[in-house]
């Protein structure tokens, strides 16, 4: 009985921040639509901020969770696939119990969607083979890098330029990032070249976001990172068996020798379910 609560309790927890993002995204349709030329800024929004704090709360606990099942089980390929797969059931039971509206997908839609999912596919397991390799710090100091990347690739792929200043103040993050590297005690080229290749796949990623999708501006961002998590578990669950498929049996005895089989599956379980909540109440901010 008690253990029924508890689910009762997590699905209506779930069910209320499933709403409320979902606000925020019904929110900034209702003001793009609403808004005229010359029209006076829209008053603050508190529900922004938010977002941003919770944004940030769930990535700490997702990257704790991550380096954690990572230093126990280092196979970032198998992990990044069961991320994506519980980002995608997430999205599935929201759209089954009808708490997020399901979206109707066309042919055309999917087709589109293929290079979305495909970059989403190299940013993430990059990322994560970054973490398995240095420290999530460092890591995350040369993801930082990702505007560098977006405004020098902007100009070939979307024909925007960017003025001097733009580039100028790229500086102090190419700075930092070599800083970094420099001092950093636990540096190796694989994490580091990984955090790079992150940020390549992240930026085309959103680059044809914009490109491919932008006749579905009706997909609000909850339903969008859920398709885009689908589609890019169909291109990284073979990539995976390809990759390190042949290591996973012995690492997952060692990791269950090490943590006790229920302690790793719910570490992997709860990384999963983090790794979905932080992109959840992210995308309404950016897509």
């Amino acid at each position: 009985m008690e253990e029924g609560r508890c689910w009762l309790r997590a699905g209506q927890q779930k069910s209320g921040l499933a709403a409320l993002v979902s606000g925020l995204d019904q929110d900034r349709q209702r003001d793009a639509a609403a808004a005229q030329p010359g029209d006076s800024p829209a008053p603050f929004n508190l529900k922004v901020p938010t977002y941003i704090l919770l944004w940030y709360a769930f990535n700490i606990i997702f990257n704790i969770l991550n380096k954690s099942t990572l230093n126990a089980f280092p196979c970032p390929w198998l992990i990044s696939t069961l991320q994506l797969a519980a980002s995608g059931l997430f999205m599935v039971g929201l759209w089954v119990t009808k708490l997020q509206p399901a979206p109707q997908v066309s042919r055309e839609f999917l087709i589109a969607m293929l290079p979305v999912g495909l970059f989403h596919t190299v940013g993430h397991v990059s990322a994560c083979v970054s973490f398995s390799q240095v420290a999530v710090s460092f890591a995350h100091i040369v993801k930082s890098a990702e505007p560098v990347f977006s405004v020098i690739l902007s100009w070939p792929l979307l024909g925007i330029v960017y003025p001097w200043y733009v580039w100028g103040s790229l500086l102090p993050i190419v700075a930092g990032c070599s800083l970094s590297a420099m001092k950093e005690v636990s540096f190796s080229w694989g994490g580091f070249n990984n955090a790079m290749i992150s940020n390549v796949g992240m930026v085309l990623r959103n680059i044809y976001s914009k490109k491919s999708l932008n006749d579905y501006k009706h997909f609000d961002g909850i339903n969008l990172f859920g398709l885009i998590s689908i589609v890019s578990l169909l291109y990284c669950a073979p990539a995976a068996v390809v990759a390190e498929g042949h290591v996973w049996a012995g690492a997952w005895d060692a990791a269950v020798a090490k943590l006790g089989r229920g302690a790793l599956i719910q570490l992997l379980a709860v990384g999963g379910v983090f790794y979905h909540l932080y992109n959840m109440v992210r995308c309404p901010l950016l897509f």
